[in-house]
């Protein structure tokens, strides 16, 4: 008769994990998530973020939050900030419900601006002392950059112009202060200097008869120095170069750009 004897092994045992329970979500998913290395909460946060690049005026960015409770014994998530430039950009209120070792909770927080912001999350340990964490996030604007690089290589005016509250570049002219007598003739527009004679009013008789000469004269102006002027001016309009004098005083073209 053979004997056989078998020793039973021990199961090896698994790396130290924390597991993870959005509490947001229909129906809680459990999954690993690295271990806590200390009792205070762990705070995940994008290091950085880019603003989208349908719009300069605004920076529409949702910042994915998630808070993760490393305590042995429940913490209440009270609040979560976001600050930029010392200015507190948005905030938000958790239900104050009790977070045991382990859990989690997230949310997306809206961000408008780029630079550099600050998060501060707010919560009550066990000893019932309110605490604070902070995280950085830097938020760049890949296409504002762009532009911005473009308005330098024109030597352009960045910033807001006029009454539309978007930034944008207004480029310098090539042409800026060269006499012009047609709108076409520069490269923003041909801004009214003053009128020029080009032929005196005058009056003659002779046998009984009269002959009366008007005033004729034709319009001259300056090149803007960019290629949008804002506000009220005065200007030659394209083909005004081919029109006839004008007689008397010319009635020179006014437009306000905001």
């Amino acid at each position: 008769m053979i004997s056989m004897s078998c020793a039973a092994r021990s199961p090896t045992p698994l790396p130290e994990a924390v597991i993870q329970v959005r509490l947001t979500a229909p129906r809680a998913q459990a999954t690993l998530v690295p271990a806590c290395t200390s009792d205070e909460p762990m705070v995940e946060l994008p290091a950085s973020l880019q603003c989208g690049r349908e719009s300069i005026a605004v920076c529409r960015l949702s910042v994915p939050l998630k808070v993760t409770s490393c305590s042995s014994t429940p913490i209440v998530v009270e609040r979560a900030e976001l600050r930029q430039g010392g200015e507190m950009v948005v905030r938000w209120d958790f239900d104050p419900v009790a977070l045991p070792h382990g859990q989690s909770i997230t949310r997306d927080l809206g961000l408008w601006r780029e630079g550099s912001a600050k998060l501060v999350v707010r919560y009550r340990a066990a000893d019932d002392s309110v605490r604070e964490l902070s995280r950085e996030v830097a938020v760049t604007h890949p296409e504002r950059k762009r532009r911005l690089e473009e308005c330098g290589a024109c030597s352009g005016d960045w910033g807001v112009h006029g009454l539309s509250g978007v930034e944008s570049c207004n480029c310098r002219t090539k042409d800026a202060g060269q006499e012009c007598r047609d709108g076409r003739e520069c490269e923003g527009e041909c801004l009214y200097d003053h009128g020029e004679e080009v032929q005196a009013a005058s009056r003659s008789c002779s046998g009984g008869r009269c002959t009366i000469q008007l005033r004729m004269t034709r319009l001259v102006g300056r090149c803007a120095p960019f290629r949008t002027t804002f506000g009220c001016h005065s200007y030659l309009p394209d083909g005004e170069g081919e029109r006839a004098p004008h007689i008397g005083a010319a009635r020179v073209p006014h437009v306000c750009v905001d």
